[in-house]
């Protein structure tokens, strides 16, 4: 038994099936590079930013960095602490 797909007047029958045409995924895939080079760009920027704002001010950039790192640490160290206890 075949599949039968309805007609769309005025459409091919790539159209009809709901497959997209070579334009239209020339179109997103344009749209995809775009995207990536666009978020290149934008971690390069938020790098470059950072740096700036850590020389301008490097006291609170050091007390931001200990105040997350201290936390993560002290968690990181009390995960790896409980995982090599013996029961017995």
């Amino acid at each position: 038994m075949t599949a039968v797909f309805p007609r769309i007047e005025g459409t091919s029958p790539a159209r009809a099936c709901g497959c997209p045409s070579r334009q239209a995924l020339a179109v997103r895939a344009h749209r995809a590079r775009r995207a990536w080079l666009d978020g290149g760009c934008a971690i390069e920027d938020f790098a470059i930013d950072a740096g700036l704002r850590v020389r301008k001010h490097p006291l609170s950039a050091v007390a931001i960095a200990g105040g997350i790192g201290t936390p993560v640490g002290s968690a990181f160290g009390f995960a790896l602490s409980r995982g090599n206890r013996a029961d017995g």
